[in-house]
């Protein structure tokens, strides 16, 4: 399987994600074609070899009609206008629903963002004609190079505030703000270092991740139209082979917090607990540890989604003595799962059903709050009702 990984290092923006794609070798034609198969007169695309600080990068540069408000042309496209120019375009299936997909995720970011219905709309900057062969050709691209599956790394985001179609706003960008909600973002410096557009693409054509294992086959360096003295203004790609065959197990990312106690009552940790796996946490579990001073205490871990690690730090300071947790993004691989219930002797009772990569059902699980009621209910042992519960559904497996 071709995977990819975006090192946003120094920001993203559309002909960032272009430049970065053309130069990890996606065929300028194949690109070109597709700018030129959205019909508008005179729209094209080129690219050129730059420098940003110490690096060489590719700079993807589009050519626009000569006329319209700031020679981009009908700026101001709404949701309905955008798709019918995709729909009509002569493009592949897959670039075209690529590309449908982007602008509606940023369709229901503008509407977030303006707290209006997304058919009141109107794009501006990402409307115009560079814009939107920015994000049409990276589609291209992104689909000739061959990839699969995509992750993006942490996203510098700058601070500011930029002049736009509705006057002066703050950065990063509202709009960028929405796209990128789930995604890990870090500082990024002054200024605009990540656009609507580039936001877009990223949230579109990855998930966030880390660097999946790869035989490295290719790296593309897209550069930006700024320079900046204290970081090179581009954005990198980095194309290869998975280490994992196609078709094995699904992977994403999980943040661990860690802390050690040696002062906090078994009742306050006990609640804590629940209270993580209620606001969010995956997992929560504790082990024995000999701290300084020959201290007994306890090594708590809480495994969470990346989006909720910081509230749920949060909670370990409020509602434990700690005074540090410590912090590190971690993969994994998951099974395929799915709930189902069954019927045994002493009502339905759920059950989780573990499944290979290629569908095969390898095992079914109670769960342990469906089993405890339906033996309060009928006034039955715990393990009774676990041994009926995991047989009902190996016969539902047969």
């Amino acid at each position: 399987m071709r995977v990819a990984w975006f090192d946003v290092y120094g920001g993203a923006s559309g002909d960032m994600m272009l430049g970065a794609l053309l130069d990890a070798g996606a065929p300028l034609a194949v690109v070109r074609g597709a700018v030129r198969g959205l019909g508008i007169r005179g729209l094209d695309v080129s690219v050129r070899r730059v420098r940003r600080g110490a690096l060489g990068a590719s700079k993807a540069d589009v050519r626009i009609p000569p006329h319209g408000a700031h020679g981009h042309g009908h700026e101001h496209r709404g949701p309905a206008e955008i798709d019918r120019i995709l729909r009509r375009a002569r493009l592949e299936s897959a670039v075209r629903a690529l590309a449908r997909e982007a602008f509606e995720n940023l369709g229901d970011a503008e509407a977030r963002v303006h707290r209006v219905p997304k058919a009141r709309i109107h794009f501006h900057e990402v409307g115009s004609h560079d814009a939107l062969a920015d994000i049409v050709g990276s589609c291209a691209a992104f689909c000739a190079l061959g990839i699969e599956r995509a992750f993006v790394g942490p996203v510098p985001l700058g601070q500011g505030e930029v002049a736009a179609g509705h006057g002066r706003i703050p950065l990063p960008a509202p709009a960028t703000l929405e796209i990128l909600r789930s995604f890990p973002v870090r500082p990024g410096g002054a200024g605009e270092t990540v656009t609507p557009t580039g936001a877009v693409l990223l949230a579109t054509l990855g998930v966030p991740g880390g660097m999946p294992p790869m035989t490295l086959r290719t790296v593309g360096v897209g550069a930006g139209d700024r320079e900046n003295p204290i970081r090179p203004n581009v954005l990198r790609v980095l194309v290869g082979d998975s280490l994992v065959p196609a078709g094995s197990f699904r992977q994403d990312e999980v943040c661990v917090l860690e802390t050690q106690i040696d002062d906090a009552s078994p009742q306050i940790l006990g609640a804590l607990f629940e209270t993580a796996l209620r606001e969010g946490a995956l997992d929560v579990f504790q082990a024995p540890v000999l701290m300084k001073k020959n201290r007994p205490g306890i090594h708590v871990t809480v495994i969470s989604p990346p989006e909720k690690a910081e509230a749920l730090a949060g909670l370990l300071f409020a509602e434990t003595p700690t005074l540090g947790v410590r912090v590190r993004m971690s993969e994994r691989w998951i099974l395929e799962r799915e709930f189902r219930t069954v019927r045994t002797r002493y009502g339905p009772v759920r059950v989780k059903i573990a499944r290979t990569p290629s569908g095969v059902l390898l095992g079914a699980s109670p769960e342990f709050e469906s089993v405890r009621a339906a033996a309060v209910r009928r006034k039955a042992p715990l393990r009774a009702v676990w041994t009926a519960a995991t047989a009902a559904a190996d016969r539902d497996r047969a």
